[in-house]
């Protein structure tokens, strides 16, 4: 079987989003209240969760062939969120945080049991190595599985396994992932309270 970019959409591929945004009032300071109930569990909720702190949200779409439809989910499920959080909060579109400090950004609490204490545990740590600040940027995940059917007849032809096949894919990313930030983070703002004393870096 030969497998091309014409026949490749036939095939059951799955793709998936994580999309991560802060709640912030609407001045544009950080958000200090909990994980709101209205979005439920924050440890146990397969759409709705946490990424680093309280208000940093962040949104999980179901795993699907069409990427219309991906993103339709995505939609929906972002729609949902800005419904059902506090009518002082908006979700902060831009990556960066605006002004903030350290000592505002609470770790998020997954409560105290050992999945919890686990996940609060690694944050702790990224707080340490990183910096609360930076763990708070917010990000896109595309998330990508190929078809079964494409992973065995392409391996078994090359004589490769699975994880041979994925990180060829992630060779090629690499080479034109330059372009990702050239055209679409090249204009951000950024507060200045972002670089600390390396002021610098700004110009």
């Amino acid at each position: 079987m030969t497998i091309s970019i014409k026949n490749i959409n036939q095939f059951s591929n799955l793709r998936g989003l994580e999309r991560e945004s802060l709640r912030v009032l609407k001045d544009g300071t950080l958000s200090l209240t909990p994980h709101p109930i209205s979005l439920g569990s924050k440890l146990k909720n397969n759409t709705f969760t946490v990424d680093f702190s309280e208000g940093h949200l962040e949104f999980i779409s179901k795993p699907v062939k069409s990427i219309d439809k991906m993103i339709d989910n995505m939609k929906a499920i972002a729609s949902f969120a800005a419904k059902n959080i506090s009518s002082k909060e908006i979700l902060l579109c831009s990556s960066m945080p605006l002004k903030v400090s350290e000592k505002e950004i609470k770790i998020a609490d997954f409560g105290n049991s050992k999945e919890g204490a686990l996940k609060r545990l690694y944050r702790q740590g990224l707080s340490t190595r990183y910096g609360k600040i930076m763990q708070i940027i917010s990000g896109i995940h595309y998330n990508f599985s190929f078809c079964p059917k494409i992973i065995d007849e392409f391996c078994k032809n090359r004589k490769i396994n699975k994880e041979d096949l994925y990180f060829s894919v992630i060779h090629n990313y690499f080479e034109f992932m330059w372009l990702i930030p050239y055209f679409f983070w090249s204009i951000t703002n950024l507060c200045k309270n972002f670089c600390k004393n390396e002021k610098r870096l700004l110009k």
